[in-house]
């Protein structure tokens, strides 16, 4: 039964990569990932899997599961603690809400909060490391 289970789950990862909201997308990541264009990638002799691309594409694709495993983890750590918390949560919560809604209409004044930070990451050039990172 646990075959069956990854076959469905293969083919449902095929289905959602073939899906029309990602087939636009994949050029965009191909010639990012490659830091190439398409003239120079035909002109490369090496083989597909000693390839830049290759290299890239697979250190970026871990790169989004080690993000997603992390997101998961995170989610079950944050439920169990919001389970056992649950009343104070709500309190604090409830207070931050009025305060941010006194923000809003302006009664209150927070400096700090009129600030925005933004992580840019510049690339001049794709490695595993950058690539991971995207």
């Amino acid at each position: 039964m646990e075959n069956i289970n990854l076959i469905v789950v293969f083919i449902e990862g095929l289905l959602s990569f073939l899906s029309p909201c990602i087939l636009p997308i994949l050029p965009i990541y191909l010639s990012m990932l490659s830091n190439s264009s398409v003239e120079s990638l035909k002109e490369e002799k090496s083989t597909f899997v000693k390839s830049s691309l290759f290299r890239n594409t697979i250190f970026f694709t871990l790169g989004i599961s080690v993000t997603f495993f992390i997101l998961g983890n995170s989610v079950n750590l944050l439920s169990s603690l919001f389970t056992e918390n649950k009343d104070i949560i709500s309190f604090v919560g409830g207070i931050i809400i009025v305060i941010m809604g006194l923000f809003y209409v302006d009664i209150l004044k927070f400096k700090f909060l009129n600030r925005e930070k933004r992580f840019n990451l510049k690339v001049k050039e794709m490695n595993i490391a950058t690539a991971f990172l995207q």
